[in-house]
């Protein structure tokens, strides 16, 4: 299968998929969680160019959790700081772990994480977890309604 113009971008300027990327530069760090790779690759590729750092790519929500907890053990508590999200762009369905679960373990290890769910569902399909998420998306969500809601947590 041919590569696209985007995933070949991608690959130059991203960390390995399933990785979190230490950055030490100031400014939110995003991780996107998504089991659709071109998804997943198009948010961001469009990120960076609107300047954001995107840290990490990941199929499912274990492997976010699994990723963030090798962190913790192998580095010091000032190397997780450097690679912990600030923003987590999150998919609700995905295999393992659904969206609402991995926003359940990653707000009870690390609340200050902000979590933007992008679901084809409707919001009241997320009553049960709305508490777990700082935003929601309906896809197909457009760039610029991702980066005003990202901009809003930021408090840009």
């Amino acid at each position: 299968m041919k590569e696209t113009a985007v995933e070949r971008k991608e690959k130059k300027s991203s960390p390995a998929r399933g990785h979190l990327l230490a950055d030490e530069e100031s400014g939110p760090r995003i991780a996107i969680v998504d089991d659709e790779p071109q998804i997943a690759s198009l948010f961001s590729v469009l990120l960076k160019r609107d300047g954001f750092k995107v840290i990490g790519l990941f199929s499912n929500g274990m492997e976010l959790l699994q990723s963030l907890e090798n962190a913790k053990n192998v580095s010091e508590r000032a190397t997780l700081k450097q690679s912990l999200p600030d923003i987590v762009v999150l998919d609700y369905m995905m295999p393992e772990l659904d969206g609402v679960e991995t926003a359940k373990r990653l707000k009870a290890k690390y609340p200050g994480v902000k979590i933007i769910m992008v679901s084809a569902y409707s919001l009241t399909s997320y009553e049960s977890g709305e508490r777990y998420f700082d935003a929601y998306l309906k896809k197909p969500a457009s760039v610029k309604q991702l980066l005003s809601v990202i901009t809003s947590l930021c408090g840009t």
